[in-house]
């Protein structure tokens, strides 16, 4: 451990312990130990305990598309995270049996590199992509969220996801922490060791020269010390980019019949309400799964990225799409007088 964080701070050896106190822990790197010797000058290594993990032996988790969320054995919630899928991208050299999702072969999924990040719809082959399309129907959307119905003037046949769903969609991680007494003096007791450290540290540090001389000691050590007690989980924004793809990829594989037919009729997967209902109207049969599959992904798009939808109406309609399902349209209706 003390190899790898002197590698991490880019320093020599010689330099490291010169940083350290004295004291009676000697290192033997070739032995990869640290032993203590009070008969030898060696380094200072400060002894903590700390409070036990919890294993979470009492606790459950409950899936679903939406949601994951830990809860303790009274059933309250602990932790609550969008679900999602990780990223995975290895072909296996074996043989597996497959599985078939909505009709569609799992096997062939992945072939197409679906639970990586950098899938898209957008840039994946359309026939291909057609190829794989098992059937076209497609079922309406369980619930949508309350911003899709707003902005599509959906009728209240469209169920609704209640606002504590719809917050849920966010990428935010909602974490609370349930310490015993004995957990909160453990901690306490840490804490307060790691400020005497610290006060004893910077006092002889030149870093806090300028600090002690202008500022009043104990209340810049009040005011570290409350900051250390008032920590709170916060991820940053690398950890939400991956929570928001790691939703994106749940919806590819669970909807990847919608997305498919949104390929077909899209121009680059470009969404907006004036498309939905342009490519409704276009369509005579078939039409009411098709509509299904643009409000799936319309949806899915509105909750899991920041980006705002184009203007205009944007169609990219697939022959091959039309002749493959016999899907009549409007476009042989006659327009002229």
């Amino acid at each position: 451990m003390i190899d790898e964080m002197i590698k991490f701070l880019n320093l020599s050896r010689f330099t490291f312990y010169d940083e350290c106190k004295e004291g009676k822990w000697v290192v033997d790197h070739q032995k990869k130990s640290i032993i203590y010797n009070p008969k030898s000058q060696g380094i200072s290594i400060h002894q903590s305990h700390l409070p036990d993990i919890d294993n979470f032996s009492d606790h459950y988790l409950y899936v679903d598309y939406h949601q994951t969320i830990l809860k303790d054995s009274s059933g309250k919630s602990i932790m609550t995270v969008g679900t999602g899928l990780l990223e995975a991208d290895r072909l296996p050299s074996y043989n597996i049996d497959d599985l078939l999702i909505r009709g569609v072969s799992f096997s062939e999924l992945v072939q197409q590199r679906i639970m990586t990040n950098s899938f898209t719809f957008n840039t994946a082959n359309r026939t291909k992509l057609l190829d794989l399309l098992g059937y076209i129907e497609c079922r309406r959307p369980d619930k949508i969220q309350p911003m899709t119905k707003k902005k599509l003037n959906l009728p209240d046949s469209w169920k609704v996801a209640d606002e504590k769903y719809d917050e849920s969609e966010n990428t935010e991680v909602e974490i609370e922490f349930k310490l015993s007494d004995d957990d909160k003096r453990g901690v306490d007791d840490l804490i307060a060791r790691m400020m005497n450290d610290f006060k004893s540290d910077a006092k002889t540090d030149p870093t806090f020269t300028k600090i002690l001389k202008e500022s009043n000691w104990e209340d810049f050590i009040d005011n570290v010390h409350q900051f250390v007690e008032g920590f709170d989980i916060n991820f940053t924004k690398p950890v939400e980019f991956s929570l928001n793809h790691s939703r994106r990829i749940l919806h590819h594989i669970y909807n990847f019949n919608e997305y498919c037919i949104c390929s077909q009729v899209l121009d680059e997967m470009r969404i907006n309400p004036q498309t939905i209902r342009a490519i409704g109207n276009h369509f005579k049969d078939n039409r009411t799964n098709i509509v299904n599959a643009l409000v799936t992904y319309y949806n899915d798009l509105l909750h899991t990225t920041s980006i705002s939808t184009p203007e205009g109406v944007l169609m990219n309609i697939n022959q091959d799409f039309i002749d493959r399902f016999d899907i009549s349209t409007r476009a042989d209706d006659n327009i002229f007088d």
